[in-house]
């Protein structure tokens, strides 16, 4: 992974950019201290009204809390998210990320926006800490870091209401995350069902027990994809069918992208003879506004836990009404049962 600031130098020298750094006051009334979870102490103004994410999964993290504090878009998002997300925002410019890919944060676009701050939410990487202090010294923008993982994301949405002044809508979303994190382990304290989640065109990629993408996975289901070597890439690790038959799940779960596969199971002289197939315990995991279960790895599983509890467990509450809150929540998008049903398929 390339060192983003670098590029963001060079960028910024072939501007001229960097003669004239820009100034902002940092009076008592007007500035906070807010330490980061690198354990750096940076100067916030009070009150923050325009922020950048540093990348897509902060961008996932921050669009439920500061979608309208937000003045550019980490990400192009796809065409099936956007039906979820606010015209506003999506006309928002694009401003890049920092890490992962080539690296495309663009300094003149936040400098040009004039942003307050930019955010990263996440998992801590290399070097982070010269990066940022590296950023910040040539931009003259605040950048920190605050670590997020599934676990701890009631606590992660309770920091960011703190700092962008969203403190209810942050509780909102704490208390939510909790509860259907802890109806998920009441459910499943029996024992978790055996299963298989499988992806690609060819629905012989999965994702192994025990990788980064089966975070959420290995809580609602007990995964069978055990492999030498787990990737950690969104597109899991490729078997074969000779490798799926020895597994045989009991339970089948497949991703949008595997829709093809799914909808031939029964007819196909391989599929057919699987366990999950002949006991019709096969499932086609929904995928807007993005993947249910694995990548990203982001706000998304939450309505993949909310329907594995449901379909698997038999879980007593009512599913429309759990995902109606949850994408009024995190997407800001009312939801009808009609449209829910064309989402879930029931």
């Amino acid at each position: 992974m390339k060192r983003c600031y670098l590029m963001c130098m060079t960028a910024l020298l072939a501007m001229g950019m960097l003669v004239a750094q820009p100034t902002r006051e940092t009076t008592a009334q007007t500035a906070v201290d807010f330490t980061d979870d690198l354990g750096r102490t940076v100067t916030l103004p009070a009150e923050l009204e325009r922020v950048v994410s540093s990348g897509p999964l902060t961008e996932y993290m921050l669009t439920p809390i500061a979608m309208d504090q937000m003045v550019g878009r980490a990400i192009t998002w796809s065409e099936d998210a956007t039906a979820f997300l606010s015209s506003d925002y999506l006309q928002k410019p694009v401003t890049g990320q920092l890490y992962g890919g080539k690296g495309t944060l663009n300094p003149e676009t936040i400098l040009g926006l004039g942003a307050q701050l930019v955010i990263d939410i996440g998992e801590q990487k290399k070097n982070m800490r010269t990066d940022l202090d590296n950023l910040q010294d040539q931009l003259g923008i605040p950048f920190i870091h605050i670590d997020a993982t599934f676990r701890t994301l009631p606590e992660t949405y309770a920091k960011l209401g703190k700092l962008l002044g969203q403190e209810e809508k942050a509780a909102e979303i704490s208390t939510f995350i909790t509860r259907v994190t802890e109806r998920n382990a009441r459910l499943t304290e029996g024992g978790k069902k055996q299963a298989l989640y499988v992806l690609g065109a060819k629905g012989v990629n999965v994702i192994a027990k025990g990788s980064y993408q089966a975070d959420v996975l290995d809580q609602v289901i007990e995964n069978l994809a055990v492999v030498e070597k787990p990737t950690a890439k969104g597109t899991g690790n490729e078997v074969d069918m000779e490798q799926i038959m020895q597994w045989n799940p009991p339970t089948l779960l497949f991703a949008g992208d595997a829709k093809d596969v799914y909808g031939r199971v029964t007819t196909d002289p391989l599929w057919s003879q699987l366990d999950a197939v002949k006991n019709q315990a096969v499932y086609l995991v929904p995928d807007q506004p993005m993947n249910w279960l694995a990548s990203p790895p982001s706000i998304n599983r939450i309505a993949g836990i909310i329907w594995a509890d449901k379909v698997l467990y038999g879980g007593d509450f009512d599913l429309h009404q759990e995902l109606k809150e949850y994408f009024r929540l995190f997407f800001d998008k009312e939801m009808s049962d009609e449209t829910l049903t064309a989402l879930i398929g029931f």
